[in-house]
């Protein structure tokens, strides 16, 4: 019964995401991509593939919020009170992420179940799964991308969980 009500709130959460909005994907997952080319990790880079969690997550998760942690140059204040305003009226929207991504290596979308069975994994708790997860040390996550008028700046959440204590998020 437990299971069931599991895979039930899971397919409801994915039945209620929606992909990236098409007047933002281009620019959102070039912004995606480009994380992708050097990401910040809390240790070197061995991912010979990448598995990254397939629906966004938000601030709203975390305490602090974009504007009590990020702090910009004075010249760049308008436009990123232009990202605050994107990021106040789509914050709570969750995006569920397409195979889009330009990387230099392979890389997989887990589902939230899969995401916590990797954890287990890499916890030592549970056998591998060598076919979905073989050749990965990172569990990667992104949250929305926020873009200011012209699209020339934007915002956005990463995340990198790699065990027990490894990861880091910003």
């Amino acid at each position: 019964m437990r299971a069931v009500l599991f895979f039930l709130a899971i397919g409801t959460l994915w039945a209620q995401s929606k992909p990236v909005p098409r007047d933002r994907s281009d620019d959102s997952y070039a912004v995606y991509s480009a994380l992708l080319k050097t990401p910040r990790l809390s240790h070197p880079n061995s991912n010979r593939k990448y598995l990254i969690e397939d629906i966004t997550t938000e601030a709203n998760v975390i305490e602090s919020t974009p504007r009590t942690c990020v702090h910009v140059p004075p010249a760049y204040a308008a436009q990123f009170e232009e990202v605050l305003g994107e990021y106040d009226q789509l914050k709570g929207e969750r995006f569920r992420l397409e195979r889009k991504f330009a990387v230099d290596r392979p890389y997989d979308l887990m589902t939230e179940a899969e995401a916590k069975e990797f954890m287990l994994v890499r916890s030592g708790r549970q056998t591998p799964d060598p076919e979905k997860t073989r050749g990965a040390t990172d569990l990667l996550s992104f949250g929305n991308v926020y873009f200011d008028n012209s699209r020339t700046i934007a915002l956005v959440r990463t995340g990198d969980w790699c065990g027990g204590l490894c990861g880091e998020w910003m």
